[in-house]
């Protein structure tokens, strides 16, 4: 008889109750969510099962990753996979396919939206659904355990303009560095950090020409993620934000951090900071 891995993620539910793969992906996702738009998504393995999230399966969470995003043509921006969690910074598709992948033909045969809530209304739901449940039915057979083996699904949040998409990039490129695992982002095996720095190598290599988020010259991007990934202060930063306990998905919070970044020396270069304003007008 199999281990139980308690509450919370993905798989099958425990204590004799199958909660199913459908309804818990859509737990965590709120709008707005839509064609073209980006997030930076995060999730972690059930905490009764850290040691279960080893390299093999690393390497195989990238190769799924790859297929998934490929089915639901949603671009990969970086990515680190940790041993017991993974940062994903994820664009939706186009407009064209976000609506065809989103969309049904009713019994009169009018293509009609899913509705708000269920699993197909969103293209982001659809391939992380796809991509973390295929890796946690694949582990549950290989470990012989029941349960789920998710904390919970995944969470994620909108990246608004370029500054944000680059300290989320950078923040994340510097997880293994604080962990202990490397002195240099850039030689993590599971990690885009060499490919943003212009480097070859990774497990998962990015598209080269690939068209950034918000109309930002791909050159300027890399050049800014790996100033940000080098330097130690964004750890100060951090560290920053986690005594004041502010997120920095709320206008408060975000304030709080450029003011940090600012006091660090960790302010945007200025046509990063042109990018931004101009971002800021057109959308006010």
């Amino acid at each position: 008889m199999g281990r139980g891995l308690g509450r919370g993620g993905c798989g099958s539910g425990g204590a004799g109750r199958d909660t199913g793969p459908v309804v818990w992906v859509m737990a965590r996702l709120k709008p707005p969510d839509g064609p073209g738009h980006t997030f930076h998504v995060t999730g972690r393995v059930n905490w009764q099962v850290l040691h279960l999230l080893d390299r093999g399966r690393c390497a195989e969470l990238l190769l799924h990753l790859r297929r998934c995003t490929e089915t639901y043509a949603v671009t990969v921006l970086s990515y680190v996979i940790m041993g017991n969690h993974y940062h994903l910074v994820l664009r939706s598709p186009p407009e064209e396919i976000y609506r065809r992948l989103t969309s049904r033909r009713t019994a009169s045969r009018h293509v009609r939206p899913y509705p708000a809530g269920h699993l197909k209304s969103t293209v982001l739901a659809q391939c992380m659904h796809a991509l973390l449940g295929r890796l946690s039915h694949r582990a549950q057979a290989e470990l012989g355990v029941k349960g789920r083996f998710w904390e919970y699904p995944f969470h994620r949040r909108l990246i608004e303009d370029p500054w944000d998409l680059v300290v989320t990039i950078a923040y994340d490129h510097r997880n293994p560095v604080i962990a202990g695992l490397v002195l240099d982002p850039r030689d993590y095996a599971l990690s885009s950090a060499r490919w943003w720095a212009g480097a070859t190598g990774s497990p998962l290599d990015l598209d080269c020409e690939l068209t950034p988020p918000f109309g930002v010259d791909l050159a300027l991007l890399r050049r800014e993620v790996g100033r940000y990934q080098a330097s130690r202060r964004l750890d100060d930063a951090r560290r920053a934000m986690q005594k004041c306990r502010w997120k920095w998905d709320n206008p408060r919070g975000r304030a709080r951090l450029e003011a940090v970044m600012e006091e660090l020396g960790l302010a945007p270069c200025p046509e990063l900071r042109q990018h931004c304003r101009t971002l800021l007008d057109v959308t006010s």
